[in-house]
């Protein structure tokens, strides 16, 4: 039997939701981070939040995305991760994050 109720889970999830922000990025491991991400979509997916970020071309070339990171609603860095999603000239970039909420 779970010790949390459903509802403490949802309202966890949707408090999750809500403090998720914005998202940053790198290219090409140059060290500086590029705030031009945008937010498409923030939803509720059985356990778990789903966010669908966008990752604009700044390249007239091809490049890699080597590092991505969200902010907090106090505008802290809330997660960071080291990534390598290659893309042509171009060519932007839709990344999906999930960020579950489970009992363990």
């Amino acid at each position: 039997m779970a010790f949390y109720r459903d509802q403490f889970i949802q309202d966890g999830l949707l408090s999750m939701m809500r403090n998720i922000l914005r998202f940053e990025y790198q290219l090409n491991n140059d060290g500086s981070w590029h705030s031009d991400a945008t937010v498409n979509s923030k939803k509720i997916e059985g356990n778990k939040v789903v966010c669908m970020v966008n990752i604009p071309n700044n390249e007239r070339t091809a490049a890699t995305i080597t590092a991505v990171r969200f902010f907090d609603m106090d505008n802290e860095v809330a997660g960071e991760k080291t990534i390598s999603l290659s893309r042509t000239a171009n060519q932007t970039g839709l990344i999906r994050f999930d960020f579950p909420l489970t009992e363990e």
